[in-house]
């Protein structure tokens, strides 16, 4: 669920960080709507981002620009896809290394007022998420302590929020879905309380002007090569490309 709201002029400064942050972000949505992923809910969106045709309107990339990032996607593409069924630490360390690849990549082709466009639309995409980064706290000067303070507040609302909809209440979605939304709202009161006057006003700079975060996430992903996938029955080994332009079944068998 979504919703969009104008800043007040007469709002608090508290309030309008919240107005900007918080009221377009989703709280509790499904996982995949039309083939729309929620790069709201994902802990590192950057890669998703790079890929977000939302995110290359707004960056008004030229032709040769759009060219550039297909063919960097495709090479982040086989290592992303090698994730799948990975511990969790593996899954950190690949998406950590594919991003930093991507970072130094995109330095080359984005204007340095693209790359300051594309960080501002990742921020307004993790929220206060971005506290349990470590970019932000660095970037606002926050001391160790309030960091830990922060992230305990991010993680216990996150548990209250996860809570409504992990029971067996009986409530209409519509409903869970508010109680959600307050919980959220009153989490971000707390960790606005633990920040300076001048932090937040740094943040509000780092977040630059509002995007609509509801139309992220319509991303596309090429089929990997098959790899070590061990004897072929009724067929010698193919690769994609010998196959382009044809319609082809693949029965995969598995055991266990």
């Amino acid at each position: 669920m979504h919703a969009t709201f104008s800043e007040p002029r007469n709002s608090s400064f508290v309030m309008m960080l919240i107005m900007s942050l918080l009221l377009s972000h989703v709280v509790v949505g499904q996982q995949n709507p039309n083939g729309q992923l929620q790069v709201t809910g994902v802990a590192r969106p950057y890669l998703f981002l790079i890929r977000d045709p939302a995110v290359y309107k707004e960056l008004d990339l030229s032709p040769s620009q759009l060219r550039a990032m297909g063919s960097l996607n495709d090479e982040l593409g086989s290592e992303l896809w090698s994730m799948r069924n990975k511990s969790a630490e593996h899954i950190d360390a690949t998406m950590n290394r594919a991003r930093a690849t991507a970072k130094a990549r995109l330095a080359t082709i984005l204007s340095s007022q693209q790359q300051q466009r594309l960080a501002q639309i990742e921020l307004r995409t993790l929220a206060t998420r971005a506290f349990l980064h470590d970019e932000l706290p660095h970037q606002l000067q926050i001391a160790d302590e309030s960091i830990r303070e922060i992230r305990a507040v991010i993680h216990r609302t996150q548990q209250a929020i996860n809570g409504l909809f992990n029971g067996d209440s009986d409530e209409l979605g519509q409903v869970l879905q508010e109680k959600g939304r307050n919980l959220w709202v009153q989490g971000q009161e707390e960790i606005f309380a633990l920040l300076s006057d001048k932090q937040k006003a740094r943040w509000r700079t780092l977040l630059g002007k509002q995007i609509d975060l509801s139309k992220l996430g319509y991303v596309t992903f090429k089929a990997p090569e098959l790899q070590n996938s061990g004897k072929w029955i009724n067929s010698s080994p193919t690769t994609l490309k010998q196959l382009k332009g044809k319609v082809v079944a693949l029965h995969f068998y598995a055991f266990g």
